[in-house]
């Protein structure tokens, strides 16, 4: 049986969709979760899928729907938990995933590998890159979201999410990806002014607000324990409860080249079909 949904701690990275949204921003950042799980449809139709930090796997359960076999991996056994009694399929299986980033899976083993919104938690993103494009078959795609530092942050300023060592902008990311793989597209995520807007404002605020503590330079310790100490006080205002009022929509969101504003970044690498 799993665990109440009350055991699961809300970190602001973890999506419980069976939960109402707390804030317009909880909302819309919902939608772009959904909307890039959707544009991974057209990749993974017929494919065995690795759903890299599926979270409660709301997103594994979605691309199952058109996917030949999906495994849903995770870090946290909590979150597989909620995963293994709220989003269920006969194709779709879960996989609690070691803290070292070995993935315990053999060579070539799928054909996609969606990685969306983990690149920015790791120190090590090579590594990471090394056993994805490992369980990668010939010719296999990886797709990778992260969102687009420079909607967020200021030039010189490190990301003021707490739990996000590096954030990427286009050129940063095509870099790192190269590395690996040989055909890379970085698309934009963007949509209608009802989603960009409020996230583009939070965003903005976010940047100022922070600014003392993401200064590059600064002990990493200071960083996140300043950013820690202002989500507690953020957590003190009053939420909203119900979804009630929020009116934009998934199809409000766009993924493709060179979207602008572009909140995040949506990567897809190819391997040689030959490798």
């Amino acid at each position: 049986m799993s665990p109440p949904q009350e055991a699961l701690q809300d970190t602001g990275e973890r999506l419980l969709m069976d939960r109402p949204p707390t804030s317009r921003e909880d909302h819309l950042n919902r939608l772009v979760h959904v909307a890039t799980y959707d544009f991974a449809h057209a990749h993974v139709a017929g494919a065995r899928v690795l759903d890299l930090g599926c979270g409660t796997g709301y997103g594994a359960a979605r691309v199952a729907q058109v996917a030949a076999h999906v495994v849903g991996a995770d870090v946290c056994a909590e979150a597989l938990a909620h995963a293994t009694g709220h989003n269920a399929a006969p194709n779709l299986t879960y996989s609690l995933l070691p803290r070292d980033g070995a993935l315990p899976f053999e060579a070539g083993a799928f054909d996609v590998v969606l990685s969306f919104q983990v690149i920015e938690h790791l120190a090590n993103p090579h590594a990471h890159l090394r056993e994805v494009s490992r369980v990668l078959a010939p010719g296999g795609t990886l797709l990778l979201a992260t969102p687009n530092r420079h909607a967020r942050l200021l030039p010189f300023q490190r990301p003021w999410n707490r739990w996000h060592p590096t954030e990427y902008d286009h050129q940063s990311l095509q870099t790192l990806l190269r590395v690996h793989f040989p055909d890379v597209e970085v698309l934009d995520l963007s949509g209608d002014a009802a989603v960009v807007q409020p996230l583009l404002r939070r965003y903005r605020w976010l940047a100022w607000a922070t600014l003392p503590v993401t200064l590059p330079g600064l002990p990493e310790a200071l960083r996140v324990g300043g950013l820690g100490l202002l989500r507690r006080l953020q957590s003190l205002r009053r939420p909203v409860r119900d979804g009630a009022g929020f009116v934009a929509a998934a199809g409000d969101i766009r993924i493709a080249p060179g979207l602008t504003p572009s909140l995040h970044l949506v990567a897809v690498a190819r391997l040689p079909a030959g490798s």
